[in-house]
């Protein structure tokens, strides 16, 4: 009879697990196309233009951007980090390194309003020129959806901390790969937008 249940939990756990990833296969599809739309915009627009920035505009300051970047590989490995401590049953490093990443994930958000102030402060102002409008909208549509990580992990991070809760594995691995999607993205807004 014990097999039983155990199989019957084992199968209804496996199922969720297969919904829980193509949920988040599904969504990360979906905000993939968004991005892609706003990244052709984006090359729309700037092949249209003369100048890029517009001229009387000076190009925003390449350091918080830069420092972003390296916050945000940082919070990469740490992820993969938390999800191979789960692997290995030690969910004292998983809560840490989540922490981390959350942590990690905060400071980005952080750095991102002193940019958008910076930026503000140069004259490029969302609403006042297609240049300030994209930026600011590829920029404040990335930083909305890693929110969305930064409370997922602290979350996670939380109840890893509480040892009655039982901690998922796939849970922790399609964080991860929400995470981590999330820091490609980023790699190419800051290619698209500071780089070139």
């Amino acid at each position: 009879m014990d097999n039983v249940i155990t199989s019957t939990e084992t199968s209804v756990n496996t199922v969720r697990e297969t919904r829980a990833a193509l949920g988040m296969g599904l969504f990360l599809l979906a905000l993939s196309a968004a991005f892609v739309a706003l990244f052709i915009i984006y090359a729309i627009l700037r092949g249209s233009m003369e100048a890029w920035p517009p001229t009387g505009l000076d190009a925003p300051p390449i350091l918080i951007p830069g420092i972003n970047t390296i916050v945000l590989l940082a919070s990469g490995i740490t992820m993969h980090l938390a999800v191979r401590s789960l692997m290995r049953k030690n969910r004292a490093s998983y809560g840490r390194y989540l922490l981390f990443t959350a942590n990690c994930g905060a400071l980005f958000l952080l750095l991102q309003v002193l940019f958008a102030r910076q930026t503000m402060a140069m004259g490029i102002v969302a609403g006042d020129t297609l240049y300030g409008s994209l930026l600011f909208a590829l920029a404040g549509f990335h930083a909305i959806h890693l929110l969305v990580g930064v409370v997922a992990l602290a979350l996670l991070s939380l109840s890893a901390s509480i040892q009655r809760v039982r901690t998922s594995l796939n849970r922790a691995r399609l964080w991860g790969l929400y995470w981590n999607f999330m820091g490609a993205v980023w790699l190419l807004l800051f290619v698209f937008l500071f780089a070139i």
